[in-house]
C-alpha cells in the first residue's frame, strides 16, 4: 500500500485468483487495468480479514450441507444462482446435496480425513469462530492431544481467523468480553469468551475425561488428531442436549485409530472420486488430471497465472454430470470414496443416519502448494499416494469381506424375486436371543430375504434395535440391545415364526400366553407347504442344538425340544477339518467371496454379476457383512448372523422351487 493509502497493483500470482494474461492486457488494456484493481483488493481483502473475505473450497460447502449450517457466504450463493437459477438458495441447495449423498436429515457428527495441506484445520478453526460470533450464548471446545499443541496449533489457528479487531487481542476489562492471546502462551485460562456470552474453551486429551467432557454440554465441539473412541461418544451424548454437532479432523499418517475405526468401518461410500495419482491400468499417473486441470497446456498455464489446482465441481454431484476432467479415452483409474455414510441407528422401523466421512483430496487446497505435494511423492507406492493425498487411512485389519458393497449387494426389499426355493438358519443360545436368516434360491443366485431380529417391531416387545454396533475398541463391533434376552422359550419362537413365514390367517399367534386354546393349536400347528412363502428345509447350529440339557422329562437335546413343539430342523455340522470352526473359516468365507464377486470395471449384467444379494430390510446382516474380521472369535458381537451366511455356503443348497423366474437377478431383468 502507498503512503496514499492505494493499493499497489499486484501481479503475483495468487493461490486461485487468477492473473489476467499478457494477452488479455495487449487486448484490452483498460479492462486488463480494472481486472488488476479488482484483484488486488480482493487479495489484501483476503489478508486483512480471512474471516470476512477468505476464500472457501467447494468441499468446505459440502461439510456444511451435511451439518445443515449456513456459512452466509454470499460469493456461493451467487455461485448457486449461477449453476441453477435465481430461484435457488442455501437452504436448497444444502437439502439437494443431503438428498443425492443419501441424508435425509443434517447430521450431528463429521469426520474429515485429509491429505497433505488440504485444508482440514483451516475449515475447522473458521467454523468454530464463525460458530462463537454469529449466535449467543454458544458454548464451543477445542480438543487436541496435549497441552503444548494446543497452544502451538490449534489455538493459532483460531487465532488467525478471528475478526480482524480481535485478532492477538488483549481484551481484559471488557464485560463479558474477554480475551487475551499471545503467540507463546495461547489464550490466557485456555478459553475466550466474546461479547454475546459464547465461550470458546480448549482441552486436549492428557487431561482426565471426567473433568474435561463429562457432566457439560456443548454445541459445537472440534476434536483434532488422536481423539479416544469413547470421548467422542461421550461428546455425542453431551451436544445432544444442545442440538449440537462435532467435527472431528483426522490425517491418516497417524493410523487407523480406534475413532476412525467407530466411524468408518461398515460405512457406505456415497460419494467416490476418480484417483488419478491411482492408474488401474498400465499407464502413467495424471498428475495435471489430479490437479483438476484439463491438459497439460491447462496445467502449464495455471503454473504461470494460477490458479495452483482447481477442486472437484462439487455442484455436478446435485446435477448428476462430471466433476472431475474426463479420464483419455481407455485410461482407466482406481476410485477412492469422498464421502461416505456411517453406520445408521435403528428408531421406529427406520434407519437414521448420524454421522458422516468427508475426504479432502489435497487438490481442494490450493493454498497448499498442491505441485509440491505431488513431488513428494511422486513415484511411491499407491497406498502411500491414497494417504497423503487422498486422505485414506490404512486398515490394520480388513473385513473378511473386502467386495461386499450394500450400493451393489443391497436391494430393496420389493426386488426380491419370487419363486425359487426357501431355506431357514437358526442359531440357538442360552445366553442371548435366538436369531434366524432366510434364504431364497432362484436358480445360482441367493437372496438373503429375511433376518430375526431385524429392523421391524415385533408384537409385544416392540422395536428391538440393532443387533451388534459399531465400537472402536473391538473390531467385530459390541453388542446391542437386541441381543439382550426377550426371556421366551421355543413356543415364543415357534409362533414368532408362524407369524413372520404367514402359516396360518386364523390367529395372533403372538397371543398364545394369554389364550389357552391358542396354545394348543400352536402346538399342533405345522408350517403350510402350499403357502406364499414355503420352507423347504430348516437348518441349526448343531453344537448347540445337539448338546444335552436336564428337563423335566430327563435328559434332551435342544433339537428333541424342537421337535416337541412342532419344529424340525437339520442339525449344521462343522464339516471336513473344521472348515466352519470360528479358528479355520476360509473355506466357508472363500464360498461367501466367490459368490460376493463381480468385476468392478466393467458394467454390471448378465454376464457380471454377484450371486448374492441382501434385502435392504436384513439391517443387522449387512452390518455383520461389512465389519466382520473374525479377530474377535467366539466373542464376536455381529458373528452370529455372519455364522447363518456360513452354515448356508456349507450345505450347497438349490433352487427346488419354480423356474419360471431364472431371468430376474438382483430385481432386474436382463
Amino acid at each position: 500500500m502507498s503512503e496514499e493509502g492505494v493499493l499497489k497493483p499486484n501481479y503475483k500470482k495468487h493461490p486461485v485468483m487468477v492473473l489476467p494474461s499478457k494477452e488479455a492486457a495487449r487486448r484490452d488494456p483498460e479492462g486488463f487495468a480494472k481486472a488488476i484493481e479488482s484483484r488486488t483488493l480482493a487479495i489484501h481483502n483476503e489478508k486483512d480479514d480471512p474471516l470476512m473475505h477468505g476464500w472457501e473450497s467447494p468441499i468446505w460447502k459440502v461439510v456444511d450441507a451435511l451439518y445443515g449450517y449456513d456459512c452466509f457466504d454470499l460469493a456461493f450463493l451467487d455461485e448457486i444462482k449461477r449453476e441453477f437459477g435465481e430461484d435457488w438458495d442455501w437452504e436448497r441447495w444444502s437439502s439437494e446435496m443431503r438428498k443425492c449423498l443419501g441424508f435425509p436429515k443434517p447430521v450431528t457428527t463429521v469426520l474429515v480425513l485429509g491429505g497433505n495441506r488440504a485444508g482440514k484445520s483451516q475449515y475447522a478453526a473458521k467454523r468454530t469462530v464463525q460458530r462463537v460470533y454469529r449466535e449467543k450464548r454458544q458454548n464451543v471446545d477445542c480438543y487436541i492431544s496435549n497441552q503444548k499443541r494446543s497452544i502451538n496449533v490449534q489455538q493459532e489457528y483460531i487465532n488467525s481467523h478471528m475478526p480482524k479487531e480481535k485478532r492477538d487481542a488483549k481484551i481484559k476489562a471488557g464485560r463479558p468480553e474477554y480475551i487475551n492471546f499471545s503467540p507463546q502462551n495461547g489464550y490466557t485460562g485456555l478459553k475466550f469468551t466474546t461479547h454475546n456470552r459464547s465461550f470458546c474453551n480448549f482441552k486436549y486429551y492428557t487431561m482426565d475425561k471426567d473433568d474435561a467432557v463429562e457432566g457439560e454440554e456443548q454445541d459445537w465441539i472440534w476434536d483434532d488428531e488422536l481423539v479416544p473412541s469413547d470421548w467422542v461418544e461421550t461428546q455425542q451424548l453431551r451436544v445432544a442436549s444442545r442440538d449440537g454437532q462435532i467435527l472431528v479432523t483426522f490425517t491418516p499418517v497417524q493410523g487407523y485409530s480406534e475413532t476412525v475405526r467407530m466411524m468408518v468401518e461398515g460405512a457406505t461410500t456415497v460419494r467416490h472420486s476418480l484417483a488419478f495419482l491411482c492408474p488401474n491400468d498400465t499407464g502413467e499417473p495424471l498428475e495435471y488430471a489430479a490437479l483438476g486441470f484439463n491438459s497439460m497446456e491447462e496445467a502449464k498455464r495455471a503454473k504461470v497465472y494460477g490458479p495452483n489446482s482447481r477442486p472437484e465441481n462439487v455442484h455436478h454431484w446435485i446435477k448428476g454430470s462430471p466433476s472431475q476432467p474426463v479420464p483419455p479415452k481407455g485410461r482407466k483409474f482406481k476410485k477412492v470414496p469422498r464421502v461416505q455414510r456411517a453406520v445408521g441407528v435403528l428408531r421406529d422401523g427406520r434407519m437414521e443416519y448420524k454421522t458422516a466421512i468427508v475426504y479432502f483430496h489435497t487438490s481442494d487446497g490450493p493454498y497448499g502448494n498442491p505441485s509440491g505435494v505431488l513431488e513428494k511423492i511422486a513415484g511411491k507406492s499407491q497406498a502411500f499416494i491414497r494417504e497423503r493425498f487422498y486422505g485414506l487411512a490404512n486398515k490394520t485389519q480388513a473385513s473378511r469381506f473386502p467386495k461386499f458393497n450394500d450400493q451393489v449387494h443391497v436391494i430393496p426389499d420389493d426386488k426380491v424375486p419370487k419363486g425359487g426355493s426357501n431355506y431357514c438358519f437358526c442359531d440357538p443360545s442360552n445366553g442371548r436371543n435366538f436369531v434366524f436368516v432366510w434364504f431364497r434360491v432362484l436358480g445360482d443366485t441367493v437372496y438373503v430375504y429375511r433376518e430375526w431380529p431385524g429392523g421391524y417391531e415385533i408384537p409385544g416387545l416392540g422395536m428391538p434395535g440393532a443387533w451388534a454396533e459399531v465400537d472402536g475398541k473391538k473390531k467385530d463391533g459390541k453388542k446391542g440391545p437386541a441381543q439382550a434376552p426377550f426371556g421366551w422359550g421355543l413356543l415364543d419362537y415357534k409362533a414368532e415364526l408362524a407369524r413372520v413365514e404367514g402359516w396360518s390367517d386364523e390367529e395372533d399367534w403372538y397371543r398364545w400366553k394369554s389364550n389357552p386354546k391358542i396354545e394348543e393349536k400352536l402346538r399342533d400347528l405345522e408350517p403350510d407347504r402350499k403357502a406364499e412363502e414355503p420352507i423347504i428345509d430348516r437348518y441349526i447350529d448343531a453344537r448347540a442344538a445337539e448338546s444335552s440339557n436336564a428337563t423335566e422329562e430327563g435328559q434332551m437335546t435342544l433339537l428333541d425340544q424342537l421337535s416337541d413343539v412342532g419344529l424340525d430342523f437339520v442339525p449344521v455340522h462343522l464339516g471336513p477339518a473344521g472348515s466352519l470352526s470360528i479358528g479355520n473359516t476360509q473355506s466357508a468365507v472363500h464360498l461367501i467371496n466367490n459368490a460376493l464377486n463381480y468385476d468392478e470395471e466393467v458394467e454390471l449384467g448378465l454376464n457380471n454379476r454377484p450371486k448374492l444379494y441382501f434385502a435392504e430390510s436384513c439391517v443387522n446382516t449387512i452390518f455383520a457383512m461389512k465389519i466382520w474380521t473374525g479377530e474377535d472369535g467366539n466373542k464376536g458381537a455381529c458373528k452370529d448372523f455372519v455364522d447363518m451366511v456360513r452354515y448356508f455356503y456349507a450345505q450347497d443348497l438349490e433352487d427346488e422351487g419354480d423356474r419360471s423366474n431364472y431371468g430376474t437377478v438382483g430385481g432386474t431383468t436382463y
